[in-house]
């Protein structure tokens, strides 16, 4: 599993990025999010969720929703495998990011996180993206 060399390495501070606390309760998940300032935030995934580390994901994704953002993205491009809870749990978040008129972004999927999504159909229940850099500002989102 790869990790951030620094918990805050989210992007350049010429951004107006903003970094909070590292979720860290699951020894095979590690989780950094960071707010850019511009009505996002970003969840940096490393590592497994598996049925121990679901809490943990849950934990980080209620906090980016609490932060009443207009945009939660979640960039999976570290993470190494997904369980069955792990994906409930990101489409739970996607419908309450739409219930508080927010978008749920899943971002940088790796080939084995891709197919759970595509085997479990739960793709289309999702906003995909192949990176950050593709998904819209917020200021263009109705």
């Amino acid at each position: 599993m790869t990790h951030p060399s620094h918990s805050n390495d989210l992007g350049p501070a010429a951004l107006g990025v903003r970094h909070g606390p590292p979720v860290r309760s699951d020894p095979l998940l590690h989780i950094t999010t960071g707010y850019d300032g511009i009505d996002r935030v970003v969840l940096h995934i490393y590592g497994e969720v598996d049925l121990s580390g679901v809490a943990t994901l849950r934990t980080a994704l209620v906090a980016a929703l609490a932060e009443g953002a207009r945009q939660i993205v979640v960039d999976v491009e570290e993470m190494s495998f997904i369980s069955s809870d792990g994906l409930r749990c990101l489409v739970g978040a996607a419908q309450s990011a739409a219930a508080a008129r927010s978008t749920l972004y899943v971002t940088s999927p790796q080939r084995i996180v891709q197919r759970a999504l595509e085997v479990t159909g739960l793709a289309g229940a999702l906003q995909l993206r192949e990176g950050i850099a593709d998904v819209p500002s917020p200021a263009l989102e109705p």
